[in-house]
């Protein structure tokens, strides 16, 4: 698929490795709808940027721990911008919860956003195909998965559960629709992180250094263009996964 003239939409994409994608999705001529949750401010900053250059990009917002919200979401973007071609959930909740403080509205939270948003926009999706067009879906979830953290563990099996939906919907789908997941590593880290926690990180690396989101926009852009994959998992990780 041809990246030129397509309609993509990201969800998250106002900021974080969301707002790359935008960017540089923008940058290989796609047309842009943004979806945010809480950042209205960042999403109408995006989309001004996008639009100065000459991007045709809209936002819309939805919480997609509502399966009804995440519905409406696909229906308002096709109402706006006619078409999805490119469905990327980027959406997520990182969330430290220690063993004994996890609550249930943490693992309703973070299953919600990451696995049943992932499955509710590819059923609303799937509507909106006319005949043989194709269309792409691509999901985030995370290297960690395979190495679950123990402070992080409803993250790590909300994120690990669309190892097996991406491999069923890229079934369910076929053949007009490739599904396809990339399990990022360390990227972006928190603002919070200090020298010798980064340094502690990309020791722990095979590659001995930290991605950044370029490393993901380049899968991404890979993903879109070739036309013979589906069902696959894509660690973008330096090899922490190996580890």
């Amino acid at each position: 698929m041809r990246i030129q003239g397509k309609t993509v939409l990201i969800t998250g994409g106002a900021k974080r490795i969301g707002r790359a994608l935008c960017l540089a999705l923008a940058a290989h001529g796609a047309r842009l709808a943004i979806h945010y949750r809480r950042s209205k401010t960042q999403a109408r900053r995006l989309k001004s940027q996008l639009q100065a250059r000459g991007t045709s990009a809209e936002i819309f917002q939805a919480d997609l721990r509502s399966p009804s919200q995440t519905h409406r979401l696909i229906r308002q973007v096709v109402r706006k911008m006619k078409n999805i071609d490119v469905l990327i959930h980027n959406a997520s909740l990182y969330r430290k919860t220690p063993l004994e403080k996890v609550r249930g509205k943490d693992w309703e939270d973070l299953w919600r956003i990451h696995v049943c948003a992932a499955f509710f926009l590819a059923q609303a999706l799937r509507k909106t195909r006319k005949g043989r067009e194709a269309q792409k879906i691509i999901f985030l979830a995370d290297s960690s998965t395979l190495h679950p953290h123990p402070d992080y563990i409803p993250y790590g099996v909300s994120k690990a559960a669309l190892v097996p939906l991406t491999q069923a919907l890229a079934k369910a789908l076929a053949p007009h629709t490739q599904v396809n997941a990339i399990l990022p590593g360390p990227i972006l880290l928190p603002s919070s992180a200090t020298v010798q926690v980064k340094k502690a990180i990309a020791q722990a690396v095979p590659l001995k250094k930290i991605g950044s989101p370029k490393d993901i926009v380049q899968t991404i852009l890979f993903l879109i263009e070739q036309e013979f994959m589906t069902g696959a998992l894509i660690a973008v990780d330096g090899g922490r996964s190996l580890v």
